[in-house]
Formats: C-alpha cells, sequence, structure tokens
C-alpha cells in the first residue's frame, strides 16, 4: 500500500505539464486520473500517463469509456510513442490502442 501512495503522490502528466487545470476542460482540476486503469494502473502513475480532470470530465472519464477514455488512451500512447518507443509502450501496457489506425 505505502508503494501506491508514494507513486500517487509522485505522479505527473506527459500530456500537459498544469496539473491544476482540467485537461478536458477549462475548469480548476481536482483529481489526477490514470489513463491506463486497473492492471496498467500503477504503469501510468509511473511513466506519466496521468491527466488532472475536475470532478465532472472525470464522471465522464469513467461512465463513458467509449466515448472519454478512449480518446485519451489513444492521445496518451501516441505521445508515450514519440518520448519512448512503440516497444516499450507494449512492454509496460500490452495492448496497442491505435491498432484500428495502424490497419
Amino acid at each position: 500500500m505505502a508503494k501506491i501512495k508514494t507513486l500517487e503522490r509522485k505522479r505527473f502528466s506527459i500530456l500537459t505539464d498544469d496539473l491544476d487545470q482540467c485537461y478536458a476542460c477549462p475548469s480548476p482540476a481536482t483529481d489526477i486520473n490514470e489513463v491506463y486503469e486497473g492492471a496498467k494502473r500503477k504503469a501510468s502513475m509511473r511513466l506519466g500517463c496521468c491527466i488532472p480532470l475536475c470532478r465532472k470530465c472525470h464522471r465522464l472519464f469513467h461512465d463513458y469509456p467509449e466515448r472519454f477514455a478512449s480518446k485519451y488512451e489513444k492521445e496518451c500512447q501516441r505521445k508515450f510513442e514519440e518520448l519512448y518507443s512503440y516497444d516499450e509502450f507494449m512492454k509496460n501496457f500490452h495492448y496497442d490502442y491505435l491498432w484500428e489506425e495502424r490497419k
């Protein structure tokens, strides 16, 4: 549990430097959300795959994943591959969110 708390305190974003403003709208951020969740949550925190969200956008992220979460999963993968590589992304997240675009 202590490792998770440390990761949560050290969260950063490869998508934005401003963790005080919601990434999806102009409101102030209330939460920092991991783009890749579940079993991929620790890797998201460790590698900067997080975004700041206001409470309303955070709720939309979870309530409508096909519309909101999917958008940020793809955007974050693009940025991650730009900074590191496709192979590094696959090593850490084990799924290609951009596979439809690569056809």
